[in-house]
């Protein structure tokens, strides 16, 4: 019986010892060897598995042992404590240090951004004193999509703020599924940022951070296994991946972010059951068997979404529903009070905000606060700068492009789709777009992509390119051509001129509007919600 049990304990432990042990596959052959367990023959068989990569090696070595019988598979149990011993020596060493590049490498791509982080303001100062907070509602699990609205907490919601969000996520040792829905410009991408780089600033963290974006896996165009995914994501930790995965996914925080831009249709009750880290599948089957739990069992996964794509999950499987309700009044004078140049500046942005009823409802959504603060505290040179070269009508044609994107449901844009506006990229700000390289796996070469800063920028733009172009007379979309529409840098003194001048046309404008919102309500996918806020 204690010789059936060698054999038997290696086919029990197979998977742990192929994820925790290949990497030291060397050293197991030369033990092996020198103890007579297995032959030059054995070797050679081993190591020429090796075009399929090591941890094919360590099967066949294992598949070798149970053919030998039970000496050699004891003989492998009495070797395994002294790689056990350097494994766990040198892996909590190489652990710390990878950790801590992991750490530094996710706070700089977390970096912070113009809205909601108060960056000119906090040179020489802790980066995490230097947000607004922000008010969150919380309750177990969802019920109907009635309740994803972060306007006012329903009733028996808990009210939370940061701080409580993040002790859940990162200190409690409770796993499973937490979402988090906000509309356009509400701070959900930026609070994932704060998470990341609040927990990287932290020196004691149980659990360790992946953070992945909706947008991102949208490029995935090939089929691929999750831990290809995440070590093409994260190549720092290519070499520790395997087994960081095998040992205690619990210890994972996995991020999710930006569920509303998806592309792909999520099916939960007919993609197959996969739980192997290393099969091949599409990247929504993944996307799908990690939130389902059959992928990494006991990771805790944080999801973010606007509201009307969070019933894309299954209710059973949200243990934690949290709602961005916005800016209160206090906070909005908190936020231009750290955003403007000075207290002169923030009072008269709170003034003019507040004698404006629909910019003060507008404003309880932080990157109106910022688009608010940053285009009225100096007239506007902050958000549309005159950049050399950059012909009149460039930035009306950026509108234009933002409004086709809204029409056609795209948010990463080519090269081709800023010629075809006659925009130049390099004399466009970062305030409007960010470059992306886009792989293009079969031929192995790089694209550049841009797209928005954020999403409620493009929407924006596309609903100050819709008004100039009613208020003109022509008709916004059949007018998506190069150099359409008027600067934006004197949009504001234009309105104005504007309504003046077509005081005739204004039923006309009247119905261009509620044909812009009827095709908003005709997409009823969430996408231009802010856009028609923005037209009202």
């Amino acid at each position: 019986m204690a010789d059936e049990s060698c054999s038997t304990e290696i086919q029990q432990r197979r998977v742990e010892l192929v994820g925790n042990y290949s990497k030291h596959l060397t050293h197991l052959l030369d033990l092996l060897f020198n103890v007579g367990a297995v032959t030059e023959e054995d070797l050679s068989l081993v190591r020429g598995s090796a075009v399929r990569g090591e941890r094919e090696c360590m099967r066949v070595l294992l598949d070798v042992l149970n053919g030998r019988g039970e000496e050699a598979c004891r003989a492998f149990l009495y070797v395994l404590p002294s790689v056990q011993d350097k494994t766990a020596k040198l892996g909590q060493a190489n652990r710390q240090e990878h950790l801590k590049k992991h750490k530094d490498i996710l706070a700089r791509q977390h970096g912070l951004v113009d809205y909601l982080s108060i960056r000119r303001h906090c040179l020489g100062h802790d980066e995490t004193g230097c947000w607004t907070d922000i008010t969150f509602s919380r309750q177990a699990g969802y019920a109907s999509p009635s309740q994803c609205r972060h306007e006012s907490a329903g009733v028996g919601d808990e009210i939370c703020i940061f701080k409580d969000v993040y002790e859940n996520l990162l200190c409690s040792p409770a796993s499973g599924v937490n979402m988090l829905s906000g509309d356009a410009g509400s701070g959900k991408t930026t609070f994932v940022r704060r998470l990341v780089r609040e927990w990287a600033a932290e020196t004691n963290s149980s659990k360790t951070v992946l953070s992945l974006s909706f947008r991102e896996l949208n490029l995935i165009t090939q089929e691929q296994s999750l831990q290809d995914l995440l070590s093409d994501h994260y190549i720092h930790l290519k070499p520790f991946l395997p087994e960081l995965l095998n040992s205690n996914p619990a210890q994972f925080l996995l991020i999710l972010d930006g569920l509303d831009e998806f592309c792909y249709p999520l099916n939960f009750e007919h993609t197959p059951k996969c739980s192997d880290p290393e099969r091949v599948q599409p990247i929504q089957s993944i996307v799908v068997n990690l939130i389902k739990g059959n992928l990494l069992p006991g990771v805790s996964i944080f999801l973010t979404s606007r509201p009307h794509a969070v019933t894309k999950v299954p209710p059973v499987l949200v243990s934690q529903f949290y709602s961005l309700l916005g800016f209160s009044v206090a906070q909005q004078k908190q936020y231009f009070e750290q955003n403007c140049s000075s207290p002169e500046a923030a009072e008269a942005v709170l003034a003019s905000v507040s004698s404006h009823k629909p910019l003060l409802l507008m404003c309880h959504i932080p990157a109106f606060c910022w688009i608010v603060s940053t285009a009225l505290h100096d007239g506007g040179s902050c958000l549309f700068p005159d950049t050399a070269g950059a012909n009149s009508g460039e930035k009306g044609s950026l509108g234009a492009m933002a409004f086709k994107g809204l029409l056609e449901r795209r948010f990463i844009f080519e090269s081709s789709d800023l010629n075809s506006f006659n925009l130049d990229s390099a004399n466009l700000s970062q305030v409007f777009l960010s470059e992306i390289l886009k792989e293009d796996r079969a031929s192995l070469t790089f694209e550049k992509g841009f797209h928005f800063i954020h999403t409620s920028m493009q929407e924006f733009l596309a609903a100050l390119y819709y008004v100039l172009q009613s208020l003109s007379g022509s008709d916004p979309f059949s007018g998506l051509k190069p150099s359409t529409g008027c600067s934006i840098q004197n949009a504001l003194k234009q309105m104005a001129s504007a309504v003046n001048k077509f005081n005739t046309p204004q039923r006309l404008f009247r119905r261009r509007i509620k044909k812009a919102l009827r095709c908003g309500e005709r997409h009823q996918s969430g996408h231009m919600d802010l856009f028609a806020r923005y037209l009202l």
